[in-house]
């Protein structure tokens, strides 16, 4: 079964028609609803996947680069730069 990005805890992916035959019947739906697990490092908003991260006050305000590895097994790169600062939330 595909689960497409975006795709939200309860959502329901139907195969119409796909479930066993038999003679003189009309085959039934199949029917799979998603159930979200929770993950240590990601939580969900909507579509987006949210990550916290604590950093110092010098880091915040004179620039950070840090990585997080991401469900599909990239390695993102994270950076700010220097001056540019970081509040919560953002």
């Amino acid at each position: 079964v595909f689960v497409e990005k975006g795709m939200r805890h309860g959502q329901k992916i139907v195969f119409r028609g796909e479930a066993d035959e038999a003679p003189d019947t009309v085959p039934g739906d199949i029917v799979f609803v998603l159930q979200q697990k929770e993950h240590k490092t990601f939580t969900r908003k909507g579509s987006d996947l949210i990550v916290e991260k604590e950093i110092t006050l010098v880091e915040a305000l004179t620039g950070y680069t840090g990585t997080i590895k991401h469900l599909d097994g990239r390695t993102l790169l994270v950076k700010t730069q220097p001056g540019e600062i970081i509040r919560p939330g953002e």
